[in-house]
């Protein structure tokens, strides 16, 4: 999904955009999870060159979350990510704190 800044807000340069996506995260575990911790990275194209994050929160882009998720809970997160326009390959890898498992998504930038 392609992400507009808001109105009067250039965010990145002309030969760029950003690729937004809305990470859902759900604490399956026992204990409280502490969502500040969560991580989100992205990558692109077929080498994996890095992205950089966006915040806007003017479009609803305004980085981690700023609670604690109770178990059995579920939380939905968007994040940006700038790209080169045209890109069509992206890879996401979202970490809800320092001790789980990173999940990585991979695919068509649409």
């Amino acid at each position: 999904m392609r992400h507009e800044p808001a109105r009067g807000r250039r965010r990145h340069a002309p030969s760029r955009t950003v690729a937004s996506a809305r990470d859902k995260v759900k604490n399956s575990g026992t204990k409280t999870l502490d969502s500040t911790l969560l991580t989100v990275n992205c990558s692109y194209g077929k080498d994996g060159r890095s992205s950089e994050s966006v915040f806007d929160s003017d479009t609803g882009l305004d980085g981690t979350p700023q609670t604690k998720l109770l178990a059995g809970r579920s939380i939905s997160v968007p994040w940006g990510c700038e790209l080169p326009k045209g890109e069509k390959l992206i890879q996401i890898e979202v970490a809800p704190d320092f001790d789980s498992e990173t999940a990585i998504f991979t695919g068509p930038v649409r």
